[in-house]
C-alpha cells in the first residue's frame, strides 16, 4: 500500500511596525494563502516592533531561524519582504539563504516573485538579490573608506580614544589627592604598571 506524502508544514512570519495595533492585518491573508497551498498550519511568528530595538525584540526572528534549522517547517509565509527583514538587502539576503541552506522554502504574499518553491524564479531572484547585496556592501565600504579618507585629510584623529584619555579625568584628580600607584590601579580597575605609566604621563 502506498504511503501517502506528508502534508506541507507551514509556518507564518510576521512583523508589526511602531503604530500598528493588530498583526491580523498580516496573519489573515497568510492563513488564506496556506490554505489555498493545502498545508499544515504548524507556526506562527509575531515579532513586535517597538520604539525600544534589541535583544527581546530579536528573540522572535531568532527562534523563527532556529525552528527553521531544525525543519519543523517547510515553507515560510510572509506578507512581504520588508516585513520579513528591515535589516537590509545584505542581511536579507543572508537570512534568506540560511532558510535555502536549511531546506525550508519561503514565499511572499505581495510579492510572487519571491517564491523559492519554483526553482526557476528561485534561482533569477536570489541570484539577483545577491548581486545587489555584494554592490550594496560594495558602496558601504567605498563610502566608508571615504569618510575616514576626509577624516584623515583634516587631520583628525581616528579610532577611539586610548585607555589613557578615557581615564584622565579621573587620573588628574586621583593624582590631586595624592594616592599612590597601588590606590589608583585599585580604583580605576587597571594592572599597577598601567596606573604608575599614566600617572608619569600626566607630569
Amino acid at each position: 500500500m502506498t504511503k501517502s506524502p506528508s502534508p506541507l508544514r507551514i509556518a507564518l512570519w510576521t512583523r508589526v511596525s511602531k503604530g500598528e495595533q493588530d498583526p491580523a492585518t498580516q496573519l489573515e491573508p497568510l492563513k488564506e494563502l496556506a490554505s489555498n497551498l493545502k498545508g499544515e498550519l504548524v507556526k506562527e511568528y509575531v515579532l513586535w516592533e517597538t520604539a525600544r530595538r534589541g535583544k527581546r525584540e530579536r528573540k522572535a526572528f531568532d527562534q523563527m531561524m532556529a525552528d527553521a534549522s531544525r525543519r519543523e517547517f517547510d515553507l515560510l509565509l510572509f506578507y512581504r519582504l520588508d516585513r520579513f527583514s528591515r535589516e537590509g538587502i545584505r542581511k536579507t539576503m543572508i537570512y534568506l539563504q540560511q532558510l535555502e541552506s536549511f531546506g525550508v522554502a519561503f514565499k511572499s504574499h505581495q510579492e510572487p516573485y519571491l517564491d523559492s518553491q519554483n526553482e526557476l524564479i528561485r534561482h533569477v531572484v536570489l541570484g539577483l538579490l545577491s548581486y545587489v547585496a555584494e554592490y550594496e556592501a560594495l558602496k558601504i565600504s567605498e563610502n566608508t573608506k571615504r569618510k575616514l579618507a576626509d577624516l584623515k585629510r583634516k587631520g583628525k584623529k581616528l579610532g577611539r580614544p586610548s585607555k589613557f584619555q578615557e581615564l584622565k579625568p579621573q587620573l588628574i584628580k586621583l593624582k590631586q589627592e595624592q594616592m599612590t600607584p597601588s590606590e589608583v590601579a585599585r580604583q580605576l580597575k587597571i594592572s599597577y604598571n598601567s596606573a604608575r605609566s599614566y600617572l608619569e604621563r600626566l607630569d
